[in-house]
């Protein structure tokens, strides 16, 4: 068993597990009453026999659907509140992202960027996201001197790359204050 799943989804998954096998269990029951009705007795007592086999057949599978829809309320519960904890770090950088894009001359820029960086910086040591590249620590000033190399007019190159970072990070703002 699983520490980080709740006691009570558990309790639910055994609870839903019995009630399922218990139905399959019957089943081969209710086939045999079902071929065993009298066809070709009076035509009431077939109805009669008939609506007895769907009656048993309809609550049964209204007890599974209660068990199974009360786990998977539980459930989705449980994953919503996974996603939500995983997505608010992230979401948590899109106010500083939205004030980057829109604002270009704003004089709290250098602060936006350095929140940005700082909230990039511990999502990173948190997770993963894998490629060549295991930075963990995003300087802003890196940002502020690539500014200046492409408002300069530096050597070609330097201000080429310069504005290839400056796009990425543009590109990667755009990217949270979208999610």
């Amino acid at each position: 068993r699983d520490r980080h799943i709740p006691s009570r989804l558990l309790e639910l998954a055994d609870t839903l597990k019995a009630r399922f096998l218990d139905f399959i269990a019957q089943l081969p029951e209710f086939l045999r009453d079902l071929m065993h009705t009298p066809e070709h007795s009076h035509p009431a007592v077939f109805r009669m026999a008939f609506a007895r086999s769907v009656e048993q057949w309809c609550s049964e599978i209204g007890i599974l659907d209660r068990a199974y829809a009360t786990f998977e309320r539980l459930y989705l519960d449980l994953v919503s509140g996974l996603v939500g904890a995983a997505v608010e770090p992230v979401q948590g950088m899109a106010a500083p992202s939205s004030v980057l894009l829109r604002q270009t001359c704003d004089p709290f820029r250098e602060v936006q960027a350095a929140v940005l960086c700082q909230r990039l910086g511990v999502l990173k040591r948190q997770v993963d996201f894998g490629g060549p590249h295991r930075i963990v620590h995003f300087d802003p000033a890196v940002l502020a001197k690539a500014r200046r190399l492409v408002q300069m007019g530096t050597h070609p190159e330097l201000g080429s790359q310069a504005a290839i970072m400056l796009g990425k990070f543009d590109a990667l703002c755009r990217v949270v204050v979208d999610l």
